[in-house]
């Protein structure tokens, strides 16, 4: 993988995914970047990087790889959103150190958010799209300890997002 251009401020960053394989590119110039040796098949290239008035912005693109062939993508960016929100108990009350993971099926990133001692939780520079938001499930031991049940539940939860918008979502675990 070799980035062309200048080197980069460390803001902006190109992600090419295919299933579960990443390749994360930090371009300099924004016009281009290759990415040799990619074998032929379906990715998604993602791209994120700052507008000069301080906003982050992102976008996705399908790309078709073929053996020896040159591929041009073409990416618009559109202002970044944001999934937030608490993890509450069956009684209401917050959920400490559960592990979420926000995944779409369009968006090569699935980095997980782990809830702060609120129960709060946070996913910043999303894609616009579809997502499933769910616990992991054994993140979940803890809160069925603190509730004096065999396992807690969580069902997954499908969030839209548009660009720029910031989601607020409450996720309740419930206890079997």
């Amino acid at each position: 993988v070799l980035p062309r251009g200048a080197s980069s401020d460390g803001d902006e960053r190109i992600v090419v995914a295919r299933g579960s394989g990443r390749l994360a590119l930090r371009p300099g110039n924004w016009r281009s970047f290759d990415a040799r040796g990619l074998p032929a098949g379906r990715y998604v290239v993602a791209a994120w990087a700052r507008a000069s008035d301080g906003r982050r912005l992102a976008g996705s693109a399908a790309l078709e790889c073929a053996a020896g062939k040159r591929t041009r993508v073409r990416l618009a960016l559109a202002p970044a959103a944001s999934v937030a929100g608490r993890v509450l108990d069956p009684a209401g009350k917050p959920c400490a150190s559960v592990t979420l993971r926000l995944s779409s099926a369009d968006s090569p990133c699935d980095e997980p958010a782990v809830t702060d001692g609120d129960g709060r939780f946070s996913f910043a520079d999303v894609l616009p799209g579809d997502y499933l938001l769910e616990a992991r499930p054994e993140s979940l031991l803890v809160v069925a300890a603190k509730n004096g049940a065999r396992c807690a539940t969580a069902a997954p939860v499908a969030v839209h997002v548009l660009a720029g918008e910031r989601r607020e979502l409450v996720f309740r675990v419930g206890k079997e």
